[in-house]
C-alpha cells in the first residue's frame, strides 16, 4: 500500500512538474505549476492526516487544508507570475511543516514505539521536512529573482527531490521489514472446498 502510494505521488509530481517545464503557454504553466503545489499538499497533508491521533489536530489540519485550498484558487484567479507560485508554496511548506513536526511529537510521546527510526512514517516525514525545508527560500524568492539566478538557483531543488526520493525509499524498505503487529491477525484458515 505504502509503495503504491509513494510511486502514485511521485509520478503524479515529476509528470505536472515535467508539464511545467517542457510547456509553452504561459497561462497553461501557470495552471499546472498551482496544479503541482495543490497535488503534492493534498498528498502530503493526507498522509499527515490518516496518521495522526489527536482529534484536534486532524480538525485543524483539515481547516487549514480547506483554507489552504480556498487562497490557491484565489491566488490563481489574481495574480499574475510569470515563474513560480512562490507565496502558495511557502503558505504550503509552513503547514507541512508545521503539522510534520506535531506528528513526530505524537510518536515521541507515544509509549509503544521502540525506536522512533523503526517506523516507516518517520523517514516519510523527515524526508518531506527535508524537502520543504531545503527548497524553502529558493522558491520563496523565486518569482523576485534575475531570470540568470533562478536558472542557477532552482537546479538546487533537485537536491532536495533526491533527498526526499531517498527517504522515501527508506520508508518502503522498512515498511517492508516491519514485522506484522501483534493486533493484527492474518487468517490462516484453509477454505473448504471438497466438491461432492
Amino acid at each position: 500500500m505504502i509503495s503504491i502510494s509513494c510511486g502514485l505521488l511521485f509520478g503524479i509530481i515529476h509528470f505536472v512538474d515535467y508539464l511545467r517545464i517542457h510547456t509553452g503557454s504561459l497561462q497553461f504553466r501557470r495552471f499546472l505549476i498551482n496544479s503541482f503545489t495543490f497535488i503534492e499538499f493534498i498528498f502530503l497533508s493526507a498522509f499527515i492526516w490518516l496518521n495522526l491521533e489527536n482529534k484536534k489536530a486532524k480538525f485543524f489540519l483539515l481547516c487549514f487544508s480547506f483554507a489552504f485550498t480556498a487562497f490557491l484558487i484565489y491566488f490563481n484567479v489574481t495574480s499574475h507570475f510569470t515563474r513560480i507560485d512562490s507565496i502558495p508554496i511557502g503558505i504550503e511548506s509552513l503547514i507541512i511543516i508545521s503539522f510534520s513536526f506535531y506528528f513526530l511529537y505524537e510518536r515521541v510521546k507515544s509509549p509503544s514505539l521502540t525506536f522512533i527510526y523503526n517506523d516507516y512514517r518517520f523517514w516519510i516525514i523527515i524526508g518531506m521536512i527535508i524537502y520543504l525545508a531545503g527548497s524553502f527560500f529558493i522558491y520563496i524568492y523565486g518569482e523576485q529573482l534575475e531570470v540568470a539566478a533562478w536558472k542557477k538557483f532552482r537546479y538546487l531543488t533537485l537536491v532536495f527531490y533526491i533527498i526526499r526520493a531517498l527517504f522515501f525509499s527508506i520508508a518502503i524498505i522498512v515498511f517492508a521489514k516491519s514485522p506484522i503487529p501483534k493486533n493484527q491477525k492474518i487468517n490462516k484458515t484453509i477454505p473448504y472446498l471438497d466438491i461432492q
